[in-house]
């Protein structure tokens, strides 16, 4: 018998016994009083029969008062519990009461785990809802979230250490999901996240994490592993758990359901400097540090790549072979050599930090701080700087954040680099920056648009690869031999890994940053940081998620979407159908530009403000959310598709 089963039970002989005793107090009662008047009727004068009257009316009262306490405390009982009074219970009716109180208890605990609530915090609401008359909740936030009273910290690769399980954190994984998502899965893709975490600006403690996503639908990441201390990781042994797991899952599977789903990983997800740690080989910086090909680095001040073409691309057996030992780290073999993974495609180029935080920052500072040949002027920077602050109204709240002045720059995140990389960048730049410097950025955006798209990589990255190719060429002749670093040079590679994973999205470290976020927000104090985030993460495993509804917006920016080479602007939703929205439709457009290719292969038209219809269209039929940006060239409209794939609603812990 489960516990809500037991609180029923013994509700409903509570109340019975309390009933039963109350019935079986008045009859004593009433029956002293008879005896009492028949004795003293026998005897008494008329006074005294009077005072024996009275005394009868005063217990009568007594009774009717006892009755009325007795209706009122099951009354009482019967709104707290809806157990009925009667001589035959409802069944139905005595399931509400715990079914209610679990529904507070558990939107509480949901309500507390989503927002970050501190567990101090809980105890006080809990406290005031218990005053104000609900009474079956626990007083302590622990008991309400099941908080595990202790932690098995360990001690790995000299830093606290705490270790999840890959099979226990998949299947629950697994289980947020819909039965129509899981039901026909058969193989799951694994992809790992390394990184280090700074928790606070005035020590050096950090969190060194092992996170996991799969290819389910939306995105959701799980840590498997966590370590805490003052540096990063002596060794790589906080690696050895995660991996026997993984060997263990691709060997067994995993059962589901009754079902064994096959299981493998497709990649793993770092920055440059981690993933030089995690494979024990040269850093980026040093001669022989591309991880992709075996060309030997030039030093120009700092390490550049200065080979364009005829590169002699790395495999996983001369890897595994160290057949160029200068790109390893001695002896020492990491121990993800252990995994059914190719150690060099397997480890994909990411976006995130090699284009974005990479080559688009370091074009911006080239243009702001960079020699007097490629700079623009600080009237030029102001121009351009006003330029994006105008266009903050026109980005749909997909975006995380809103354009900002270059006069920021220095806070600029790698959201914003990637805005005007994909999307402002064309817009804002054109007509300031120097013609051939903006050519050259329009072959980079216009190669990007293409591979952040998983339809437009297939169909063209070839010809992404070969912009790429040429942008890095006129990067030499523009900005001289010492700008083709490490990140630039990866632009030559990043075509073959959004071919292999069909996209760019499919294999950036966005979505494992933002969870990095909320671990960050998990610790409230400096004491035990890794207790803390281990008792959030468990907790946050009870509480069952669902997808997010998208819901059409009818105002701006958030209402336009796009249908090939027309867009539809919503303008309210029908009253009726509540299927349908009545749109101003554009459907006369034409490409934005021609150079280095007709715009409207990467979604960028330009249209006229006056050429629209009013129409009706089915909400089923908008799927691909745009851009509208009001040019005041020519009474011009600008429309740009979204392109980049992960914005769309995810789940959280």
């Amino acid at each position: 018998m489960d516990r809500k089963s037991r609180k029923r039970e013994y509700d409903r002989e509570w109340v019975t016994l309390k009933r039963l005793s109350k019935l079986q107090r008045k009859r004593e009662q009433t029956e002293n009083s008879e005896l009492l008047i028949t004795a003293k009727c026998e005897t008494a004068d008329t006074n005294t029969l009077e005072i024996i009257e009275n005394q009868e009316m005063h217990d009568i009262n007594m009774d009717n008062d006892e009755n009325e306490t007795l209706n009122l405390e099951t009354e009482h009982i019967s709104e707290d519990s809806d157990v009925l009074m009667d001589d035959e219970f409802s069944d139905d009716d005595s399931l509400m009461m715990s079914d209610s109180n679990s529904n507070i208890a558990s939107d509480i605990a949901s309500w507390s785990i989503e927002n970050g609530i501190a567990h101090n915090a809980t105890d006080s609401l809990l406290k005031l809802l218990k005053k104000h008359g609900t009474k079956d909740l626990p007083s302590c936030s622990r008991t309400l979230l099941e908080t595990p009273k202790t932690v098995n910290i360990q001690h790995k690769s000299g830093m606290e250490y705490f270790y999840f399980g890959v099979e226990k954190m998949l299947n629950n994984h697994i289980q947020k999901y819909p039965v129509e998502t899981t039901e026909k899965m058969h193989t799951l893709e694994l992809r790992l996240n390394i990184d280090g975490l700074p928790l606070f600006k005035s020590s050096k403690t950090c969190f060194w994490s092992v996170l996991c996503s799969t290819n389910l639908k939306p995105t959701n990441v799980f840590p498997v592993a966590i370590t805490c201390g003052k540096s990063k990781p002596g060794d790589l042994e906080f690696l050895c758990d995660t991996v026997e797991g993984i060997r263990k899952l691709e060997k067994e599977g995993l059962w589901y359901h009754g079902r064994r789903i096959i299981v493998k990983i497709s990649g793993i997800i770092c920055d440059a400097p981690a993933k030089a740690f995690i494979k024990s080989i040269k850093h980026f910086s040093g001669y022989y540090g591309c991880d992709r090909c075996i060309q030997k680095g030039q030093w120009l001040g700092r390490m550049t790549f200065q080979q364009v073409d005829n590169l002699v691309l790395r495999t996983d057996k001369s890897f595994r072979q160290k057949q160029q030992e200068e790109h390893h780290n001695g002896e020492q073999e990491t121990p993800l050599c252990q995994l059914n993974m190719d150690m060099v495609s397997g480890f994909p180029i990411d976006y995130m930090h090699q284009a974005c935080l990479g080559v688009m920052k370091k074009l911006v500072l080239t243009w702001i701080r960079g020699p007097k040949e490629t700079r623009m002027s600080a009237g030029h920077t102001m121009i351009v700087s006003n330029k994006l602050e105008n266009l903050r109204n026109s980005i749909p709240s997909v975006f995380a954040r809103r354009p900002r002045g270059l006069n920021e720059i220095d806070r600029w995140k790698a959201t914003e680099y990637r805005q005007l990389m994909l999307y402002t960048g064309k817009v804002v730049l054109k007509g300031i920056l120097k013609q051939e410097l903006y050519d050259n950025f329009m072959c980079f955006s216009t190669a990007m648009c293409i591979l952040v798209q998983p339809s437009l990589t297939r169909k063209h990255w070839q010809y992404a690869r070969d912009l790429l190719r040429f942008f890095v060429l006129q990067c030499r002749e523009l900005y001289g031999e010492s700008f083709l670093v490490y990140n630039v040079h990866q632009m030559l590679h990043i075509a073959d890994v959004a071919k292999q994973f069909e996209g760019l999205d499919e294999c950036s470290a966005f979505p494992f940053e933002n969870f990095n976020q909320k671990l960050k927000r998990m610790v409230h104090s400096g004491r035990s940081p890794l207790a803390q985030v281990t008792r959030r993460i468990l907790e946050g495993q009870k509480m069952q998620k669902g997808t997010m509804e998208e819901h059409i917006k009818c105002t701006r920016p958030n209402n336009l979407f796009g249908v090939d080479q027309t867009f539809f602007e919503v303008i309210e939703e029908d009253g009726l159908e509540k299927q349908t929205l009545q749109c101003r439709v554009y459907d006369k457009t034409a490409p934005l530009y021609t150079e280095p290719c007709d715009s409207r292969i990467v979604g960028s038209y330009v249209g006229k403000a006056r050429d629209t219809t009013i129409r009706r269209v089915l909400k089923s039929d908008l799927k691909s959310q745009a851009i509208m940006i009001d040019h005041m060239d020519n009474n011009n409209i600008l429309f740009l598709y979204i392109l980049h794939t992960d914005h769309g609603h995810c789940l959280t812990l």
